[in-house]
């Protein structure tokens, strides 16, 4: 009968072969983690975008609807004077339409945040526009016919800086 001695891994082998395994793992689990971190950036940034994108949006519209716009002397304020069409009694040629006016303020304060006042009466209503706001900027430009008021938001991602931009014609009197 032929005995075939008993071999099986030796403690050194066993150790190397748990090494390189760990290694192994380590390196893929390193490669997953930074790929997670890219995709988180990316998805951070593009949220920072639409909101800054969404909120311009807003403010032309409400430009474009304005009755007044005025911009404060520093260009980190707007002022807005529109018709509040939720009462019945405005129309456009009714002399009494300038009591129904709402007055809107949009500003961004210190906590990098675009707010927008709505005052009615004595009423002051706050709502955040857009969040992660690191500049607002409002001011006129005068292209060869009319001004048209150029808005500018500047939003932050882990340090860099982007500016969003829109330009809008305001189809009320304005003071800049």
């Amino acid at each position: 009968m032929i005995c075939f001695p008993k071999r099986g891994f030796t403690l050194l082998e066993s150790l190397i072969t748990v090494f390189l395994v760990m290694l192994v793992f380590g390196l893929v689990a390193e490669l997953l983690i930074g790929a997670f971190q890219v995709t988180r950036y990316e998805r951070q940034k593009m949220a920072a975008s639409e909101a800054a994108q969404l909120a311009l949006t807003r403010i032309c519209c409400e430009v474009r609807e304005a009755c007044k716009v005025e911009v404060n002397a520093s260009k980190d304020e707007l002022r807005l004077s529109k018709f509040d069409v939720s009462q019945a009694a405005v129309a456009r040629f009714e002399p009494n339409r300038f009591q129904h006016l709402i007055q809107i303020r949009y500003y961004k304060d210190n906590n990098a945040i675009l707010l927008r006042d709505v005052q009615v009466g004595a009423t002051t209503d706050t709502h955040v526009v857009a969040d992660g706001i690191q500049g607002a900027r409002f001011e006129f430009v005068n292209d060869d016919v009319h001004e048209n008021l150029l808005t500018t938001l500047t939003i932050s991602i882990k340090g860099q800086l982007k500016a969003i931009t829109s330009e809008v014609a305001p189809m009320a009197f304005y003071t800049p």
